[in-house]
């Protein structure tokens, strides 16, 4: 008979939250994934478990096979398995993939069992944020942005990036203020300051406000990531995202050059 498995902590992956997972599960269930795609990360990693399995006995290769096709492009992806040990002293399968992953892309991960074909998967849908300016009055010095298409996902970190350089020169230094979020109902939104953004422009480029500065570029930037794992189908545990942004900011020119900068954009 088929005992009920314990799912051992997973200590050897950086998740993007904090998560609570149930160590017991009923046998019909064939796996257990836990992990993280991780899309600063060239190489993917996810903690696979055969429910069948004793947990006191932990074979050298796991017989299971794992892929990841991504939906769009239909782009799939073989999971190499490794054996590692976990700092309790207990042996895990930890499978690898060279795999990036991008915001507005969707990842089903499937985990088969060689002996019957028993299949756990998550299908990982990460949402592809966009951004958008209000209108201001002709004598504000600020711009109010709206960032929409979070799907319940968390911003961490949110900077705006200025690119900006001398009128004489064809390239410049770049720099980042912090984006104070505010809950919308749709998404966020956050103040930009710019002409505090030009006066700081300026003690860059001269070492003083003085001098003018041609803004070449505006971003928001900032890593989205999932406010909870995506529970496994067929399965126990649950995969978690995160996801570096870059987004445009299209300010208008109006709204640019009415603080000092000249819109080199």
């Amino acid at each position: 008979m088929r005992a009920r498995a314990l799912v051992l902590a997973l200590a050897v992956l950086a998740t993007a939250c904090d998560t609570t997972f149930d160590p017991r599960v009923e046998d019909a269930e064939p796996f257990a994934l836990f992990g993280t795609l991780d899309g600063r990360a060239p190489t993917q990693r996810l903690r696979v478990q055969d429910l069948s399995s004793s947990v006191f006995e932990t074979p050298d290769r796991l017989a299971a096979t794992v892929t990841s096709t991504e939906q769009t492009t239909g782009r799939t992806t073989v999971w190499r398995d490794s054996l590692v040990t976990l700092p309790s002293g207990d042996r895990a399968h930890l499978f690898l993939a060279d795999l990036t992953v991008a915001a507005g892309e969707t990842h089903r991960v499937e985990a088969v069992r060689t002996a019957d074909g028993a299949r756990s998967t998550v299908t990982i849908s990460v949402p592809s944020p966009t951004v958008s300016t209000r209108p201001s009055d002709s004598t504000s010095t600020t711009v109010q942005v709206d960032v929409t298409g979070l799907d319940g996902a968390r911003l961490l970190d949110p900077v705006v990036r200025y690119g900006v350089r001398r009128p004489d020169d064809p390239a410049g230094p770049s720099f980042t203020t912090a984006a104070v979020l505010q809950a919308t109902e749709g998404g966020a939104a956050f103040t930009a300051f710019l002409a505090t953004a030009e006066i700081r422009a300026g003690s860059i480029l001269y070492g003083t406000a003085e001098g003018d500065a041609v803004l070449t570029d505006a971003r928001l930037e900032g890593v989205v990531a999932s406010a909870v794992p995506q529970p496994v189908a067929n399965g126990v545990g649950g995969v978690a995202w995160a996801v570096p942004i870059s987004i445009p900011i299209p300010f208008a020119t109006e709204s640019v050059t009415r603080v000092g900068f000249i819109d080199g954009r």
